[in-house]
């Protein structure tokens, strides 16, 4: 790619900037209904944000029946007993304008549909547009493994406080053994940013966006960042390679993209990790890398 470097004197304004957030992680806890009858009158009831899940099971993603997949709760009695389960986890939003993109990141096995506070977002495995009950088998799909859905789109649908996604499950069949659901609900940035292949002078900065947006990467060794790389090719897999840097020294580092429509230059969303990250370079006499930074990469639903 190719990079302007640009002299910066003070750093992206917080108002324009997004912080990257994971809503709801791989190992959060939920609550869930095994489906041997419809989890709530009328049927449609349990998608709800002010439905009481009180009653329901809890558990702790990701889920399987266990036979062929192990996570972290099994539903060993589903085959021969039911065709789908149905899941709920809550998560707050303190400030909507700071979420600009939506992904739904997802393992299952086989079908699944997904609500945002009522409003279906994503089905897989099951007719677009038909009615689903809790005795519907899904197409026969096998597991699907860290598939990410893009819910920019249902933004809209985010409240300010307390937010709900509704999961239901189905397996194809009640003598299938390899029903699995693992969900990560992420805000902005996809993955990232993380560094990697640092030397004592070289390093690369790596995240990803829902949507192909431009890269922006301002760095320094304070905290006032300043220097910028930035390249205006829109991309989804970012990769920024700084080099001569100073050995065995801290590098300060912000990730920003925005995306754009190339004909008219215009950005219309910005994602961003909030707080400068930074990194250490290596001593030259040192044989392994060690890095440091402010925030970690969120969890992956993938088996990556």
């Amino acid at each position: 790619m190719l990079f302007r470097r640009l002299a910066w004197l003070m750093v992206l304004p917080l108002s324009i900037a997004a912080q990257q957030a994971t809503l709801v992680r791989v190992s959060d806890g939920w609550r869930y209904f095994k489906g041997t009858n419809a989890p709530s009158t009328p049927p449609s009831a349990w998608q709800q944000s002010a439905f009481d899940d009180s009653p329901w099971l809890t558990g702790v993603g990701g889920f399987s029946i266990g036979q062929v997949y192990d996570e972290n709760t099994v539903l060993a009695d589903m085959p021969a007993r039911y065709l789908s389960v149905f899941f709920r986890k809550k998560f707050t939003v303190t400030d909507l304008q700071a979420v600009k993109w939506l992904t739904l990141r997802i393992d299952y096995d086989d079908g699944f549909l997904a609500y945002l506070n009522g409003t279906e977002v994503a089905r897989r495995g099951l007719a677009a547009g038909a009615v689903v009950s809790f005795y519907t088998p899904a197409a026969l799909l096998g597991r699907t493994l860290g598939e990410e859905i893009n819910l920019t789109a249902f933004t809209n649908l985010l409240l300010t406080g307390e937010n709900v996604l509704a999961i239901e499950l189905h397996n194809a069949s009640l003598q299938d053994a390899s029903a699995a659901l693992v969900t990560e609900l992420v805000a902005n940035f996809t993955r990232g940013p993380f560094v990697q292949n640092v030397s004592s002078n070289r390093a690369q900065v790596i995240w990803k966006t829902p949507v192909p947006a431009d890269t922006k990467l301002e760095f320094g060794t304070t905290s006032a960042l300043e220097n910028a790389l930035f390249d205006t090719n829109l991309v989804t897999t970012h990769v920024v390679t700084l080099t001569n840097l100073s050995p065995d020294s801290v590098v300060f580092y912000r990730a920003t993209s925005s995306e754009g429509n190339q004909a008219i230059a215009a950005r219309v969303h910005w994602a961003s990790s909030k707080l400068p990250m930074s990194f250490a370079t290596l001593h030259p006499t040192w044989c392994c890398t060690w890095v440091t930074s402010s925030t970690r990469p969120s969890t992956s639903a993938a088996r990556t």
